[in-house]
């Protein structure tokens, strides 16, 4: 049995998405997922940006205005 890591997830939430995405975005983050919005989750809207390892991060949070 190997004891290495193939998969997890990490979710940050916050109430400040777009200036955090532009934060990142601005500090050329690699941005893996452009910012998208869930109308079925209230709604929510996440991104994600990759590491200089490969891994993936997700940034979400309750957008409240679809495209804001």
């Amino acid at each position: 049995m190997s004891n290495k890591l193939s998969s997890l997830t990490v979710l940050m939430v916050s109430d400040q998405l777009v200036s955090l995405y532009e934060e990142f975005r601005s500090k050329g983050a690699i941005i893996s997922v452009e910012p998208l919005i869930y109308a079925d989750g209230g709604p929510w809207k996440e991104f994600v940006i990759e590491d200089p390892d490969g891994y993936h991060f997700a940034f979400g949070g309750m957008d409240g205005t679809p495209g804001g």
